[in-house]
């Protein structure tokens, strides 16, 4: 299905068992295995960004979504949504941390959810990234100039780094007991409220981390270059070229599901892979088309093909939705043209004509 092959997907959202919800530019798909099972158009007056690019799941087992223009909503069983009452705000980024719901808008306005409707709760002045929660119990926003630290309705602004290609907060997560920090520069730490740029073995990146997922294996990191799997003091890289659908990973489309599988939703689309099980057979998700092109020309995917008696070529790319290390075998075959499956293993994408 073209419908995440070559599509920039802003967010990855678990819903139940091999069920996920997939952000693009206005609205949203549910993906079932390797299959689109439903997809919904998000529009209102006036409202022009309509893109999901957080989620977040309650104590309850309700999720949430926050699409900008839209505002925040809940994510209903049959895959409909309720947006809240949210006076307008862009919402950008959402979390269920401390038994609430919080959310914030573009501007830098902290809302938590209350009744069906979001409530203002403190104002940090910069564009916020994330929302997370620290040791002591206070909540971190990341922003476009620097980490916010917020206690009851104080904020507490962490002083910006010497480093300015630090300031530029993504996400932060908690390491073997450290609070680490991803930015435009890279992987960093906090020493004595600043933020200063990780130097640990195995903790050292030096891309942009936009997202952060913690398994059994490691520190995988979501950068502009792929992923990276940091893992006894090595940093390896995953990328196009292991089948990966796209370079730069999404910061709300990198998740670790309940069977300990990654999602990794990319400008490109959204890939799969098992660090613990790469060869697991259930992760041979079916071909897709990704493109077809005569000649110079790329051709709609969805729609007929006619070619003159002069044009005898079609070039036709595949790709599947899992990768690994190991080259994934592809096989094709033109229905009343070949009897017997042609085979490619060379690289988990491969071109046929």
């Amino acid at each position: 299905s073209p419908g995440f092959l070559g599509t920039d997907v802003s967010l990855v959202k678990e819903l139940s068992a091999s069920i996920y919800l997939l952000g693009f530019e206005h609205g949203y798909s549910i993906l079932r295995n390797d299959s689109v099972i439903f997809h919904q158009v998000l529009s209102a007056p006036g409202r022009t960004s309509t893109r999901p690019i957080s989620g977040a799941t309650d104590g309850n087992g309700k999720h949430y979504i926050a699409a900008q223009d839209m505002g925040v909503g809940e994510v209903h069983p049959d895959y409909s949504v309720t947006w809240f009452d949210s006076n307008n705000a862009q919402i950008v980024c959402v979390n269920y941390l401390k038994d609430t719901l919080w959310a914030m808008d573009r501007f830098g306005t902290l809302y938590y959810l209350k009744e069906h409707k979001l409530v203002s709760k403190a104002f940090v002045d910069a564009y916020p990234r994330s929302i997370s929660k620290e040791q002591n119990g206070s909540l971190l926003i990341g922003t476009r100039n620097g980490l916010k630290s917020i206690v009851g309705s104080k904020v507490f602004h962490l002083p910006i780094p010497l480093d300015f290609s630090l300031k530029e907060v993504y996400c932060t997560f908690i390491y073997n007991g450290q609070l680490l920090v991803g930015t435009e520069g890279g992987l960093a730490t906090i020493r004595n409220g600043i933020i200063e740029r990780s130097v640990a073995p195995g903790l050292r990146m030096e891309r942009p981390v936009y997202a952060a997922v913690l398994s059994p294996d490691g520190i995988w990191l979501g950068t502009d270059n792929g992923i990276y799997l940091l893992l006894d003091s090595v940093a390896r890289h995953f990328d196009e070229q292991d089948g990966l659908l796209g370079w730069e990973v999404n910061r709300g489309a990198f998740i670790k599901d309940r069977s300990d599988r990654l999602v990794i939703g990319t400008s490109k689309g959204v890939s799969f892979h098992d660090p613990l099980h790469p060869e697991t057979s259930e992760l041979q998700f079916r071909p897709a088309i990704k493109s077809i092109r005569q000649g110079y020309n790329m051709l709609p995917l969805s729609q007929a093909i006619n070619l003159s008696t002069r044009e005898s070529q079609l070039t036709i790319g595949m790709q599947v939705l899992s990768f690994s290390s190991n080259p994934i075998e592809l096989r094709y075959r033109m229905v009343g043209y070949q009897d017997t499956w042609q085979s490619h293993s060379i690289s988990p994408q491969r071109e046929v004509t």
